[in-house]
């Protein structure tokens, strides 16, 4: 399980100084902006990195500062719609930098652009959080490692014996995390 949760960090941090770079040299201050974010959102996955679940609301916190990253690089190629009602926030835990790397997929495997925005919605269904997007998907010269859904799946079967829905159908890639609850977190800070 740990060797699973350890392979975030590298992935996250991959990404963003591949995102800061190219801001670098398009607004000194804005790149300052993007550091500070960038610095909590490193903090939040380094402290949280200890634990099995968090909070539903913390992840969203977590979520906000990193959204804040992809928008300074994407303005309005990207948007992000969050649809929770406030009894399932304060009641569900979820893994740490679930949704982060939910997100970190959509935008990694999709074109955007302000003609064609890439649309991400977080919602839930029955037991489940989903987290959706329109595809757009784009070319690559090397196929998709696929490590951030296959570390998710197995984190999740470790963790509650639930399974993740992933699916992409219709122009959209739909996935579904099981709800955990508060007896799924107490089981784990014995």
């Amino acid at each position: 399980y740990m060797a699973l949760k350890a392979q975030i960090e590298p992935h996250f941090l991959f990404n963003s100084l591949s995102v800061l770079s190219s801001l670098v040299y398009e607004d000194a201050d804005l790149s300052a902006d993007f550091i500070v974010k960038l610095s909590k959102t490193l903090r939040y996955v380094i402290e949280k990195n200890e634990f099995h679940l968090v909070k539903l609301s913390e992840e969203l916190e977590f979520l906000n500062a990193y959204f804040f990253l992809i928008k300074t690089r994407l303005n309005d190629g990207v948007f992000l719609e969050t649809r929770l009602e406030k009894l399932f926030v304060e009641n569900t835990y979820i893994p740490p930098v679930t949704l982060q790397l939910l997100v970190e997929n959509a935008v990694a495997h999709n074109k955007y652009n302000p003609e064609d925005p890439l649309r991400i919605v977080i919602e839930t269904e029955d037991d489940f959080m989903v987290v959706r997007n329109n595809l757009n998907l784009r070319q690559r010269s090397e196929p998709s490692t696929k490590t951030g859904l296959k570390n998710l799946k197995k984190r999740y079967e470790l963790i509650s014996k639930k399974q993740i829905l992933v699916n992409a159908e219709n122009g959209e890639f739909t996935v579904k995390i099981p709800s955990l609850k508060q007896t799924d977190y107490e089981r784990f800070i014995v």
